[in-house]
């Protein structure tokens, strides 16, 4: 059927009510879920997925446990496949009947958390379940397993080691998806439980507990940035200056000077810096955006920072002339920006900037510099139609190249 379609039609399977609204007005068919085709596509799945069992226990039987799962799952999909799985890795019986199954799939992640800390005793439930948890559900488009770990150990906390991060893994290894280093909640709805009013306390989440979770990611990824820069990763490098001067995670007297000494010494530290501004320049050369504005607006932070203090980079640390490189990428980058978001009067403004320090430092910038610079400025003249500016430009960079 989809073959014979027109080549532009589009289809658009989605659960989530907010992708739904970025297609509006286009046509819509909503299926709910107390619909009487979701409920035989459930009957299907389960019929499908089940039959070995048919034979053990009887057609009628068997009618009813698929009616019965059916009824329970209230429409939710993956209720009936969390049931599926739970039946063929044995921890429920098919068997001896499903009636004691919990209504919903909230009840059901409440029955499974029961079951799998029943024998753990509160202070150990905290240690080797709540943090890392909370954390999870602080991030819910997950995080590095390694900075995970580095937030556990943050204040510290020196109880999570890799013993403890193992069991962690293993025992809510249903609820999570690893996934190249990363790891996350396998489904939205587990985090929609953790915060729910009808929570059991001892699982139960809240703001606060989010606020803590953040401030533990803050403190990890600063410790591996302070002082094993090479170890950090990507993650940590970009979400720690927007961490540590977000207000809302930052709210006693004395956390809010932690943020204070944290953010300057950030501010101060020429390697972060260095690193932030070599990836800057190797995206502008790759065109590689989506980068390229991550990697500004994390340096923006320090910027921002440093000139509220009154702080300049120490010469002695970095050399002049590198600190006036740094300036250059920096302003290109800003000018890039704006152009991709078609402020091209703002772009020009940073362009501007950026063809005055470089005449200054030519002697300094390589040949492939002086190109990338300038050229960006005259393409950007040269698109608000000042045509005798950018023609300008072009030849004073010939003249510069001409004269190394």
């Amino acid at each position: 059927v989809f073959e014979r379609l027109p080549h532009y039609l589009r289809i658009v399977v989605t659960s989530r009510p907010q992708t739904a609204n970025r297609y509006h007005p286009a046509d819509q068919i909503s299926i709910e879920q107390d619909d009487a085709h979701n409920r035989e596509d459930i009957l299907a799945y389960l019929t499908q997925e089940l039959s070995q069992y048919q034979e053990a226990v009887g057609e009628e039987v068997f009618a009813h446990n698929i009616e019965t799962i059916c009824e329970k799952s209230e429409g939710i999909f993956l209720y009936a496949k969390m049931v599926t799985d739970d039946i063929k890795n044995g921890k429920l019986s098919f068997t001896e009947g499903l009636d004691h199954l919990p209504n919903g799939l909230f009840g059901y992640y409440d029955r499974q958390f029961k079951r799998l800390f029943k024998h753990v005793k509160e202070e150990k439930l905290q240690e080797i379940y709540f943090e890392p948890m909370t954390i999870l559900a602080a991030v819910p488009e997950g995080i590095p397993e390694a900075t995970l770990r580095r937030a556990c150990q943050a204040d510290d906390r020196r109880s999570w080691d890799r013993r403890r991060e193992l069991r962690f893994y293993d025992r809510m290894i249903s609820f999570l998806k690893r996934d190249h280093g990363f790891v996350r909640f396998f489904h939205k709805s587990l985090r929609d439980w953790l915060v729910s009013d009808g929570v059991d306390a001892r699982f139960g989440m809240d703001d606060e507990d989010f606020r803590k979770a953040k401030q533990s990611i803050a403190r990890g990824a600063f410790d591996v940035i302070d002082y094993d820069l090479e170890e950090a990763n990507e993650y940590e490098i970009l979400v720690l200056p927007g961490l540590l001067t977000d207000q809302k995670l930052w709210k006693k007297r004395s956390e809010e000077k932690e943020q204070h000494e944290l953010l300057m010494q950030l501010s101060d530290h020429a390697a972060y810096i260095n690193l932030l501004i070599g990836q800057i320049k190797e995206n502008l050369r790759v065109y590689d955006f989506e980068k390229l504005r991550k990697y500004t607006q994390a340096l923006d932070v320090i910027i921002s920072c440093r000139e509220s203090q009154q702080l300049t980079q120490t010469t002695g640390v970095i050399g002049e002339v590198q600190e006036q490189s740094q300036k250059l990428i920096y302003w290109l980058a800003k000018g890039r920006i704006c152009e991709l978001e078609n402020h091209l009067e703002q772009a020009a403004a940073w362009y501007a900037k950026l063809e005055e320090l470089s005449l200054q430092m030519r002697r300094e910038l390589e040949g492939e510099d002086l190109i990338l610079l300038w050229n960006r400025a005259a393409i950007c003249e040269f698109r608000l139609n000042h045509f005798e500016k950018a023609a300008a430009l072009y030849r004073d960079l010939i003249d510069c190249l001409e004269k190394e």
